[in-house]
């Protein structure tokens, strides 16, 4: 008898504890859903140093790429890759197989680039 009630208050936490998880679960989704990152829409920018050109980058309402565009000259790649924290600092943005990569904040408008060996400064203002 006395194992029987130990099984039973044993299984009635884990449910709890589980039930609270899922709801917790649900929320967290909720927000992530209801989220819209303070950079999302179109940004402009141009680049200089060793190379020089213009890029776009199309921030999605979760704060992902949508799109990177880049164009040096009669070059142009188009690909998306990367994310913009909430504080507008630039995680993981490459452009195309080229290895451009953009590191900087958009809250500031202002970062550095790089590309096999290259780099220089660039600045963006939002469309």
């Amino acid at each position: 008898m006395m194992k029987k009630k130990l099984f039973y208050g044993v299984f009635l936490l884990m449910s709890l504890f589980s039930c609270e998880r899922m709801i917790d679960n649900y929320w967290k989704e909720q927000e992530r859903k209801n989220y819209t990152s303070p950079y999302m829409g179109t940004w402009t920018g141009i680049y200089t140093g060793d190379e020089r050109g213009t890029f776009t980058l199309e921030v999605s309402k979760s704060g992902y790429m949508k799109r990177v565009t880049r164009t040096s000259g009669t070059f142009y790649e188009e690909q998306s890759m990367g994310c913009v924290l909430h504080d507008g600092t630039l995680q993981q943005v490459y452009s195309g197989d080229s290895k451009f990569m953009i590191q900087g904040s958009l809250r500031f408008g202002k970062g550095e680039w790089k590309k096999e060996g290259q780099r220089g400064t660039w600045v963006a203002t939002r469309r």
